[in-house]
């Protein structure tokens, strides 16, 4: 099989994102996997890697995809920058060229120019300067690529995706019914099997509220929707137990029991996640025609240009996506 084209979108250009792609690729291991494509401007490259006394030997910079060199890091320069970097620092600029390096990368995907990508963490704010209706990445690659995005973190210790992402949490129970933690846990059911290949997977389902409502004396969402959905799910033969309330659910049993779990809120399973993974898990964005993953870490602005990024969330987001591209490959999906 041939190796996997895939795209790297920079992110935040005075973040830790150009570090940890040069950082990484010294693992010649990773080019075993994968022809890796950079989407940024060759001068920013070179302005960072002198500031972060970081050594360029192993960039190729290219003009097309189809000259992409094995074994080293290719970079497409085919948007021009006269910015001036300000390392540790999200400003306008930054955000604007994070945005053209995402839709670089994402346009080269819609052609077919690559396979799969990762991405660079972003400021958001930063982004939406330039684009008001800007998310995040999970929101962006839903509406430009076909499926259902379900935000998906994985690691050795667990696979943990949720009902609802990047909102208040003062809206999360409005969110939650019937229709949408059927359809979320039908994505995670596909995924778990065309991706990681797992014949019948088996899906715990977390309460919204503390000791999973108590009948009622706690909260209502867990007896008149979440039970509800449960049962539907399991009428079509798909193994999948709860709720379960949060606070003791993530034992080692639990955790070896259940190949992934749904929690009902961004932090209610980021937070057991990261305590767990934070230095080897991966953000997989599954539903959707395009493999996407990124590192569960954020810009780090306070270690930029200082050549202390820990790189081991990136090499793994890497290994990932080139793993469920070969995955899917394999199915002839």
């Amino acid at each position: 099989m041939k190796k996997v084209r895939l795209g790297i979108s920079v992110g935040d250009i005075n973040g830790v994102g150009l570090e940890l792609i040069i950082k990484s690729f010294q693992d010649l291991s990773l080019f075993e996997y994968c022809n890796p494509i950079l989407y940024c401007c060759k001068n920013l490259v070179s302005k960072y890697a002198e500031k972060a006394k970081i050594n360029l030997k192993k960039i190729n910079f290219i003009q097309e995809e189809n000259q992409a060199e094995e074994n080293v890091v290719n970079c497409m320069h085919n948007f021009k920058s006269d910015y001036l970097l300000n390392l540790g620092t999200s400003t306008k600029e930054s955000g604007l060229i994070a945005l053209q390096s995402l839709k670089h990368v994402s346009k080269a995907a819609l052609a077919g120019k690559i396979d799969c990508l990762v991405t660079c963490p972003i400021n958001k704010e930063t982004v939406k300067l330039h684009s008001k209706d800007f998310i995040g990445h999970t929101e962006y690659f839903e509406n430009l690529f076909h499926g259902s995005s379900l935000m998906l973190m994985t690691s050795d210790q667990m696979k943990i995706a949720f009902l609802t992402g990047h909102i208040a949490l003062n809206k999360v129970s409005k969110r939650i019914n019937v229709k949408a933690i059927y359809s979320k846990v039908k994505t995670l059911h596909k995924t778990l099997q065309n991706d990681f290949l797992i014949k019948h997977p088996k899906i715990a389902v977390l309460a919204l509220n503390p000791h999973a409502g108590e009948n009622g004396i706690l909260g209502f969402e867990e007896t008149e929707t979440i039970v509800p959905a449960i049962k539907r799910i399991k009428n079509e033969n798909i193994i999948c137990d709860g709720p379960f309330p949060a606070d003791s659910f993530f034992s080692k049993s639990n955790l070896k029991k259940y190949d992934a779990i749904l929690s009902m809120y961004h932090d209610q399973g980021l937070i057991p996640f990261k305590m767990c993974s934070f230095s080897s898990g991966v953000n997989f964005t599954s539903g959707l025609e395009i493999v996407r993953t990124s590192p569960v870490h954020g810009p780090a602005f306070d270690l930029s240009g200082k050549n202390m990024a820990e790189i081991g969330s990136f090499k793994q987001s890497i290994i990932q996506a080139c793993l469920i591209y070969k995955n899917r490959t394999s199915l002839n999906l």
